[in-house]
């Protein structure tokens, strides 16, 4: 393949090398870029590569946050200019605020907004100020505290970069706190076990090159993986990472300080795919339930499915954690006219599942009478 001006450019631009080096790089892997830059890693002669999956679109990022969920959408225009314009602007908030009923970019694209679809509302931008839009994604994320923070704003709401946060417990400080953090780090993912097996894949066999380089031995360069993997993962993963705002401590020490958890939607429907059922009890917005929903051959049988007759399907996700971690007392009955009662958890006091038995019976007392 022919290396070109513009592929060496696009080299140089990614990983910072010298123009020969990365010459060179492309000349050694045919031309791929990907295969190039693992190439300088390896030779030591790039310190990363940008992440994945950056957009060289322009326009704007709107977010909105309402009770216990908040939405982010990206809205691609063809310049900056365009950016800046006030009808764009409005554009762009009322999409975002059409996006906290809906759960998909697509259900966005076909939903209401001032009497038509959005799609509609777009195309007639289009027209209006003569550039091509388009509504690219969107993410929406739900918990008991929700935060939210837009880098660079261009107005109320929306700017360049839009971050959101969703913690079970914590207050909206630690939430917004951590926002700020994830514009300024762009983690690649929560944890360790939400990395794609291939970037680790990848990284392990770039760091192993490097090690190889310096002539160990196999027995020290699988040592020296082992801790660089680490280093690897204090450097890309959220919860690892060094917290901006106190670099002493990483961000999920900051979380745990003020009593939080992270979550995050999209990252646990992955997981309960995967066969992760290692909690007790499932809260979701309505909204979040069309997800949910597909995975009933998994929650189902577990009895982990929420309900909104149990109050585990709720818009107020705050109100509904708090519900659940007192200790709130769930009845259920079969098609028999059997009662099943859940009336705490093993971890409650005495005084609490005491507490709990007395409104079952009472509760039982007044559907007799």
């Amino acid at each position: 393949m022919a290396i070109t001006a513009s592929l060496v450019k696009e080299l140089r631009d990614t990983t910072g090398a010298g123009m020969m080096d990365a010459k060179k790089a492309l000349t050694e892997t045919d031309g791929n870029i990907e295969a190039a830059v693992d190439w300088l890693r390896t030779k030591g002669l790039a310190k990363a590569a940008k992440k994945a999956g950056r957009t060289a679109a322009e326009g704007l990022v709107g977010v909105a946050v309402s009770g216990g969920s908040a939405v982010a959408v990206e809205v691609n225009s063809e310049t900056d200019f365009v950016g800046k314009n006030a009808e764009f602007q409005e554009m762009v908030a009322g999409i975002t605020n059409a996006a906290l009923n809906v759960s998909d970019i697509e259900a966005l694209k076909s939903a209401n907004m001032d009497g038509k679809t959005v799609s509609d509302v777009v195309t007639d931008k289009i027209a209006t100020i003569g550039e091509n839009m388009s509504v690219r994604r969107m993410a929406k994320v739900e918990g008991e505290v929700v935060g939210s923070y837009v880098h660079t704003a261009a107005a109320e709401g929306m700017g360049k970069i839009g971050v959101l946060v969703a913690l079970n417990g914590g207050d909206e400080t630690i939430a917004k706190q951590i926002a700020m953090h994830v514009a300024a780090t762009n983690p690649a993912s929560l944890s360790e076990d939400d990395l794609d097996p291939a970037v680790i894949e990848r990284e392990k066999s770039v760091l192993t090159e490097q090690a190889r380089e310096s002539g160990k031995p196999d027995a020290v360069i699988e040592k020296m993986i082992v801790g660089r993997i680490k280093k690897f993962y204090s450097e890309i993963t959220l919860i690892n990472q060094a917290f901006v705002m106190n670099p002493d401590i990483t961000v999920g020490q900051a979380a745990k300080d003020a009593g939080a958890d992270i979550v995050g939607s999209e990252e646990f429907i992955e997981k309960i795919k995967a066969g992760e059922l290692n909690f007790e009890k499932l809260i979701a917005t309505p909204g979040m339930m069309i997800k949910l929903s597909k995975l009933g051959k998994i929650l189902g049988p577990k009895g982990l499915m929420p309900n909104p007759k149990l109050g585990s399907v709720s818009d107020n996700i705050k109100q509904a954690v708090l519900d659940a971690k007192s200790g709130q007392a769930e009845i259920r009955n079969d098609k028999d006219g059997n009662i099943g009662v859940s009336i705490g958890k093993k971890s409650f006091h005495d005084d609490q599942l005491l507490k709990n038995y007395h409104a079952i019976l009472d509760i039982l007392e007044k559907e007799k009478g």
